[in-house]
């Protein structure tokens, strides 16, 4: 009698790849067989930690299995009262890493003060740049939080050197390093060169500090992956700093699109944001922009809103901030549906030939995107061509946010 033992390897592989980690786990306990099928899965995503390494070191339990790895998460980097722990457990991360020689993706997510945001984030690419992997890596999750010196958590730069250990000191460099950076100095670091997807974070712990920008602006780390580069996701404290952190160079393989400011800083609005979004990302099929109600979306009512997305000519869904008028009013669907129209068929004479691949766009009304009352108002194009709206709540399309870093 044939057994789901007896299908093909392939076939097996096939299934548990669709199945949850919990699943996974439950069909390892079906034998030992099933267990030996299953590690390689369990083990393709990581969260790196000394325990972790010992394990699939030389002699451990699991280093059998670290060319399973993919994946790699530096766990415990965040503590906002320890920086020093920090940067001598991104060190041993960092160290560490060797012992997965397939990895293509890395999640780095760190918590420092502004003396050694700089510093920290060199000293960690400077150490990836020598693996032999790392030419291969296809994703990068870089998340930092910057403690300001008028926050609860800051700490002076010296007792933190005076804590770090030697191997740490030496890891981060002299305190003579430890200086306020220009933002040019981030291309100095060794950058992969083939990226497809980017996540990119820089959050402060204050408001909005116009004297400490460098440190509200994210990291290039895509600097060099011009021909390679398909997703980007690139979220921080301010509007402005997000105007900043966007790229001036062309990007043409760049196919999505996400724009996540923490806060309005009153001093930079969405036309200038699209502008940049147009020059470097030309090619942006899916684009969506998660910005607070009150950051500058506000038009006369006779303006039509959002014209500059009709320079994207491979736009097919976007999702962004439902515009006010200038009475703080929402702006009317009609005329939400008539800037659309002009986006798809522009007037004539228009050296614009229209958005032919148009699928819909949704109007977020309401800054929190986790609060069911805001509504979406999404603007469709049908396959007759013929546009319409309607009015949705935000759980009916929900699931069709996709979570970026998933």
């Amino acid at each position: 009698m044939a057994t789901a033992m007896h299908l093909p390897l392939d076939i097996h592989l096939l299934i548990l790849r669709q199945l949850t980690v919990s699943d996974l786990k439950t069909y390892s306990l079906c034998s030992k067989w099933h267990r030996d099928l299953v590690l390689p899965l369990l083990f393709r995503s990581l969260r790196l930690s000394p325990e972790a390494a010992l394990g699939f070191g030389k002699g451990g339990s699991l280093a059998h299995l670290s060319s399973s790895v993919r994946e790699v998460v530096l766990g415990d980097l965040t503590h906002p009262s320890d920086i020093a722990r920090n940067i001598d457990r991104a060190r041993m991360h960092c160290e560490a890493l060797h012992l997965f020689p397939r990895v293509t993706a890395l999640r780095v997510s760190v918590y420092v003060t502004p003396e050694f945001h700089f510093p920290l984030i060199s000293a960690i690419f400077w150490k990836l740049a020598v693996l032999p992997f790392y030419s291969k890596i296809k994703s990068i999750s870089l998340s930092v939080s910057v403690a300001l010196a008028s926050s609860p958590h800051y700490s002076n730069p010296i007792l933190i050197q005076e804590k770090l250990s030697a191997d740490g000191t030496e890891f981060i460099g002299q305190p003579a390093k430890l200086i306020l950076y220009h933002t040019t100095e981030w291309a100095n670091i060794p950058w992969p060169a083939a990226l497809e997807e980017v996540s990119t974070s820089t959050l402060h712990t204050l408001r909005y500090v116009p004297t400490m920008m460098p440190y509200l602006t994210c990291h290039p780390v895509f600097e060099n992956s011009f021909t390679t580069l398909r997703r980007i996701k690139i979220t921080t404290a301010t509007v402005y700093a997000l105007f900043i952190a966007l790229p001036t160079s062309l990007y043409p393989s760049v196919d999505e699109v996400w724009l996540s400011p923490s806060r309005c800083d009153g001093t930079c609005g969405v036309r200038p944001l699209f502008a940049r979004v147009v020059a470097a990302f030309p090619s942006t099929r899916d684009l969506r922009l998660d910005m607070d109600e009150h950051t500058g979306t506000w038009y006369r009512r006779s303006d039509i809103v959002y014209t500059m997305l009709a320079d994207l000519p491979k736009l097919q869904r976007a999702r962004i901030p439902w515009p006010h008028d200038c009475s703080i009013d929402l702006v009317p669907h009609m005329l939400l549906q008539f800037s659309v129209r002009l986006w798809v068929k522009p007037n004539v004479p228009s050296t614009k030939s229209g958005l032919q691949n148009f699928r819909y766009v949704d109007f977020v009304a309401g800054s929190t995107w986790s609060k069911p009352e805001h509504a979406i108002y999404r603007v469709i194009k049908h396959a007759n061509g013929e546009i319409d709206g309607t009015i949705l709540p935000l759980q009916e399309v929900e699931n069709e946010i996709r979570p970026f870093d998933e």
